[in-house]
């Protein structure tokens, strides 16, 4: 008997409960023990890297198709009917692109003569890609596998056998496609005899027929974010250097130890105005001085630091992300309390010179609101109640006419940093071609492991993202510090959201981080794709599991999905 398997007719199945309690069943198509064993092993090392999807969500599945495929046509079809919208401009450019080379031999044969090129032109070109969007088959890249000229099916794709038979699942899939592919080819015939009233009028049938799974239409007019407060006050850099410039020329012994500092406490504060900078950017920035691993080779038990090497801003990233960074490798508490010490006297000294800061606006108090050392560090990262968490996630969803919350909603179902949200460009949002799924292009950050692709999750395809990201080449217009005001300033104070734990430590929209990154671990989503997700550098791993294929794209944006925060145990 071979283990994990059962036998029918005299072939092996393989069969077996998940950690999720979900059974997993499988022809091995052989009725050979040996060739069953090996692949009993394969699939076995496949479940332990998370590679497997069950049929726990069949129906979720299909929705997912057939939503990815509807937003496609219906952002399409809006370029059509909307020429002068940021979608349509960005279809035109692509149109443009394409044919230059045409036209550009077309101007010359005018003046030199020769053959003219034949070019389509955009209203063919926007209906061609219509048209091939809605007869696109939207699972055949997922379950087979395009070798050189050769075809060979993947068996090893989610819901592989429910597809590839003629099953309830893969005739239902296949009687909804039909009524968008009716839809886009009664659209197209009408777009191309200029008839855009018909276009129209499909167009709404279509989203009505479909109303639970097609984008919700946004607002014309969208809010004003918060613009960052200007200020004439100088930087904390240009402070930076000249308190060192004081501090030496008051012949301060330890200079060098003091630039270190300084450079230390530039990390987050370096571009903002003195004068800008608040009690919680303060407490949030020891925070993670108080995670800050050392940068030298070796540590006071001489063990060789995983850290030697890295530069000061990459080590500052761990800083902000890393829950595993082994104790020894920590700054001592000396070193923490001079930089805390030098911080408090910075502001200080600058206000005592009212040229360079008119008025400190830190409280009297700010030494002791940041001076107890906890015993311990590691819990010092939290994520927010799943109370809270829903308050602020259900505000954000009922006021989408603020782009910030948009921000919001990135960093809470996808994980984000903050700057990771903000800096999104229409341009990253990419819907890939062979799945139709939408994801976001996290580009290189401050370290190579911040660069990855993440599929969006459903939610916000639902709430209309997709759309709203078509609107501009910019997606947001605020900063880091901006965002961070607004939920200091606005949304914690209207929601009642603490200001910290019952333990003491700090709540900010960086807790919806841990938050992701919980409900992951809920979810036994395996170690190597919830750091891919998350951005983490496994300082033990140089390569990453990666989205390149079909059934990656599946796999992960089953992951994504899979976050949510109106049931507190998913």
């Amino acid at each position: 008997m071979v283990k994990n398997t059962i036998v029918r007719n005299e072939i092996f199945y393989f069969n077996i409960c998940l950690p999720n309690k979900q059974f997993y069943r499988k022809s091995l198509k052989t009725d050979s023990p040996s060739k069953a064993r090996k692949l009993v092993d394969k699939i076995m090392s496949n479940i332990n890297k998370g590679a497997i999807i069950v049929k726990e969500d069949i129906d979720g599945f299909i929705e997912t198709l057939i939503q990815n495929k509807l937003t496609q046509v219906i952002g399409l079809t809006n370029a059509i009917l909307n020429p002068l919208s940021f979608t349509a401009k960005h279809h035109y450019k692509q149109w443009y692109n394409s044919t230059y080379s045409a036209r550009y031999n077309n101007h010359h044969v005018d003046i030199q003569g020769g053959k003219y090129q034949k070019y389509p032109s955009y209203n063919t070109f926007i209906t061609n890609k219509l048209s091939q969007t809605g007869n696109q088959d939207s699972t055949y890249s997922i379950y087979n596998i395009t070798i050189e000229d050769d075809v060979i099916s993947n068996e090893d794709a989610p819901f592989y056998d429910e597809f590839a038979n003629p099953t309830i699942h893969s005739e239902h899939f296949k009687h909804l496609d039909n009524y968008i592919k009716n839809s886009v080819k009664s659209m197209v015939e009408s777009t191309l005899a200029n008839d855009y009233t018909s276009t129209r009028k499909e167009l709404t049938e279509l989203k009505q027929k479909f109303k639970r799974v097609v984008p919700q239409e946004l607002p014309l007019q969208l809010s004003s974010e918060p613009t960052a407060l200007q200020s004439d006050c100088i930087t904390f850099s240009e402070a930076s250097k000249l308190y060192y410039e004081y501090k030496e020329k008051n012949k301060y012994s330890k200079l060098r130890p003091l630039k270190a500092t300084l450079e230390r406490l530039s990390l987050d504060f370096g571009d903002t105005s003195l004068d800008l900078i608040t009690i919680p950017d303060i407490i949030e920035f020891y925070q993670r001085l108080l995670m800050l691993p050392k940068g030298s080779k070796r540590n006071d038990t001489s063990r060789p630091s995983p850290y030697a090497g890295l530069s000061l801003i990459e080590r500052w990233e761990y800083a902000k992300d890393s829950e595993d960074i082994e104790e020894e490798f920590y700054y001592s508490y000396e070193m923490i309390k001079k930089d805390r010490y030098f911080l408090y006297d910075i502001f200080l000294w600058a206000s005592a010179i009212e040229p360079i800061l008119p008025k400190n606006p830190l409280p009297k108090d700010l030494q002791g609101r940041i001076t107890p050392l906890p015993s311990g560090r590691r819990t010092r990262r939290v994520r927010f109640s799943d109370s809270d968490a829903l308050n602020i996630i259900d505000y954000c969803k009922a006021d989408l006419t603020q782009p910030l919350h948009w921000a919001i909603l990135l960093m809470a179902y996808h994980g984000l940093r903050n700057n990771e949200a903000l800096s999104l460009k229409s341009k990253n949002i990419i819907i890939n071609k062979e799945t139709g799924i939408h994801y976001l292009y996290i580009e290189k950050g401050k370290t190579p492991s911040a660069e990855r692709k993440i599929p969006i999750h459903k939610e916000l395809i639902n709430l209309g993202f997709y759309e709203f990201s078509q609107k501009s080449e910019n997606l947001f217009k605020s900063d880091t510090p901006t965002l961070s005001r607004y939920y200091f300033t606005k949304l914690r104070p209207k929601l009642d959201i603490p200001e910290t734990t019952e333990e003491g430590h700090l709540l900010s929209l960086y807790s919806f981080r841990h938050c992701f990154s919980s409900k992951l671990g809920t979810a036994q989503t395996a170690n190597a794709y919830v750091k891919y997700l998350i951005g983490h550098r496994d300082i033990t791993i140089d390569t990453y599991t990666q989205l390149d294929t079909a059934q990656d794209f599946i796999k992960f944006q089953s992951i994504i999905n899979g976050i949510n925060y109106q049931n507190p145990l998913i």
